[in-house]
């Protein structure tokens, strides 16, 4: 394996072994909103045509999304502007 997906390898790995947080694909489950809008009923959704390397690939795809958005929060809180207190 060799360019980007390099880097997303671990990062995988970390959120499912370390964290514990499964990465399942986009395709392989539904969520509907409740009552209140704000949660979710997430249901499996069965795929058994789906290839075991389309599976991987959808998961680095998200574990990418992840990365980048974290990247991005934390650059956005390192170059947030200082308040100052003036009396």
């Amino acid at each position: 394996m060799t360019g980007p997906g390099l880097c997303i390898w671990p990062w995988l790995k970390y959120l499912e072994k370390v964290k514990g947080i499964p990465v399942r694909p986009r395709y392989s489950f539904k969520r509907k909103p409740r009552g209140d809008g704000e949660t979710f009923d997430v249901t499996d959704v069965e795929c058994p045509a789906t290839a075991a390397g389309y599976r991987l690939f959808k998961q680095r795809e998200i574990a990418a999304d992840l990365k980048v958005r974290c990247a991005h929060l934390h650059h956005a809180s390192c170059i947030m502007p200082a308040t100052s207190s003036t009396a």
